[in-house]
């Protein structure tokens, strides 16, 4: 399962965001710009990863 940490301005919005739809897509967004792109770019992802973990 994909862990997702989210900054308080952004928790904050999704938890206001009242349209259950556009919460769905959001949240499947974020989900597959973490798991990146299998095509040669898995090295860079996951470094670009780890710096934006790092900044939260």
């Amino acid at each position: 399962m994909i862990e997702i940490r989210k900054t308080e301005l952004f928790a904050k919005w999704l938890d206001n965001l009242r349209d259950i739809k556009a919460k769905a897509r959001v949240l499947v967004r974020i989900e597959r710009l973490a798991m990146g792109n299998a095509g040669g770019r898995q090295t860079g992802d996951i470094k670009a990863a780890i710096r934006l973990a790092q900044n939260l």
